[in-house]
């Protein structure tokens, strides 16, 4: 989405942060309690922790996303839902409501595993939804949902397109959408992880993740 050059100064002791999080899951509070020390050390102090939807808790949603019948990828395979996929959906959904009903409308939203290394550039800002995460790798993978900024505009396009559509992919490809041009997909070229990457998604291979290991269908299988 292209960026809006008028926005307001931006506080960073103040500004809303969201942290998706499972607050009776020990592997998240792990990933939990180094996120909000990284956002912390950078100046960021209003982080809110919203407790994720789960595949237990799902039933509960009012008007709930509509999904197809089968998770479909962009080459056109296709596969069963993970319940979990459906519940990072509402969980993101959730901080959307939340962020919408504030008197401006605006703020940060992060999965618990989201480490800070720098804060956020000016430029972030300037954007109706930027996202600023990636996986440490050396293949520095891109990951739309597991941190990003997003202002009201961007959320009303968010909440309404999803409310009016039957969802097919995960959330981070959907965020991911609305910032062709701004955000490459996949592998992220070396120049924007340095110019525009400020958060890595933390992974300790003791503790494990909360995130299940989701099978790709074959090329040619439905």
């Amino acid at each position: 989405m292209r960026h809006d050059p008028k926005h307001c100064d931006i506080n960073r002791e103040t500004l809303p942060v969201l942290l998706i999080t499972l607050k009776d899951n020990e592997i998240a509070q792990h990933y939990t309690k180094k996120t909000v020390e990284s956002w912390k050390d950078h100046g960021y102090h209003n982080i809110r922790l919203v407790n994720a939807v789960t595949p237990e808790t799902i039933k509960n949603v009012d008007n709930p996303v509509r999904f197809s019948d089968r998770r479909t990828y962009m080459s056109g395979r296709s596969r069963e839902w993970n319940p979990i996929e459906k519940a990072i959906w509402e969980s993101h959904r959730k901080c959307w409501e939340i962020l919408f009903t504030k008197s401006d409308s605006r703020g940060i939203i992060i999965e618990h595993d989201c480490i800070l290394h720098r804060a956020l550039d000016e430029n972030i800002y300037q954007h109706q939804i930027a996202s600023f995460c990636c996986s440490p790798t050396k293949n520095y993978f891109s990951l739309a949902a597991a941190g990003y900024w997003v202002r009201r505009r961007g959320l009303a396009c968010l909440m309404t397109f999803c409310k009016n559509t039957v969802i097919h992919g995960p959330v981070d490809g959907y965020i991911h959408s609305w910032q062709y041009g701004r955000f490459p997909e996949k592998h992220l070229p070396m120049a924007f992880v340095n110019e525009s990457i400020h958060a890595f998604a933390s992974l300790d291979e003791e503790v494990g993740t909360t995130k299940p290991k989701l099978h790709v269908p074959r090329k040619g299988s439905l």
